[in-house]
Parts: C-alpha cells; structure tokens; sequence
C-alpha cells in the first residue's frame, strides 16, 4: 500500500479485525435472545438481529448475508445492498426474515418481428413488477 495516505491504510487493514467483531456481536446477540427465550435455531431469525431491512429487495438481502468473499464479508454486502447494521431495540418482538420465493420459469410471448413465439423468461416473484401482477404470466416480451 505505497503511496496511500496513513488513515486510509489503517481503514483497510482494520477491516477484518471489524468484521470478526461484528460476528462475535451478532453471536453474543444471538445468545441474549435465547436466554429471553426467543427461539432463534437458524439464519431467519440471526439476519434481523444483525441489520434493518427495511424494504430492501428480499432476495438482494439474503445473496449479501450468504456472501462471504471480500474483505467485509457478508457485512460489506448486506451495506452494499443498502441495510443499515443496526441491533434491534428489543429481541423478544423479533420476527424471522424469510427467505426469498424460488426464481420461476415462464414461457412468454415473442410479438417482434421477425420473431414470433415463446421465449423461456426467468422471474423473481420478489420483485415489485411480479408482485403487482400477482402472478400473471401474460405479459409480452421483445425479443
């Protein structure tokens, strides 16, 4: 790291000393709740202990919580994806995070010419597009 300013050096090398740091947070959260007897036995319930969710993009969410490339880990992502990490007040009125519906494969109409026909489409049912469609797979696509 020649020629980078001293701040800037110490911010990089520190990062995995924080993220080992947020993990024994977590942990130790995680360990508050079930001393409260609040039933946390998998990631659905350890993701809103570790971050504010807010209305982000369900599937977006969970693909940065299972990063682990990078320096930051799945802390750098979840930030990255636009969580704010952020302990809850309370961890008896935690609810689980569920986990994203499975990418759906449709077969939609072709209308351009010169094509005309059926194209395979992959569709997240976790986008607000699909949502407000309820499923309707009538839609036409350009090739």
């Amino acid at each position: 790291m020649i020629g980078v300013p001293r701040t800037k050096s110490d911010a990089y090398l520190s990062v995995p000393l924080v993220v080992l740091e947020l993990e024994q947070h977590l942990d130790d959260l995680t360990l508050a709740a079930r001393l409260a007897g609040v039933n946390i036995n998998d990631e659905t319930m350890r993701l809103p202990m570790a971050a504010n969710l807010g209305t982000l993009h369900r599937r977006r969410v969970w693909e940065a919580w299972r990063t682990t490339t990078g320096r930051g880990g799945r802390w750098h992502a979840l930030v990255k994806a636009g969580a704010t990490l952020k302990a809850p007040a309370t961890v008896t009125d935690l609810a689980p995070y569920r986990e994203p519906e499975p990418l759906q494969v449709r077969q939609v109409r072709i209308s351009s010419y010169p094509l005309v026909g059926y194209k395979r489409v992959e569709i997240d049912p976790e986008d607000d597009a699909f949502a407000r469609a309820n499923g309707n797979a009538s839609e036409e696509v350009s090739a």
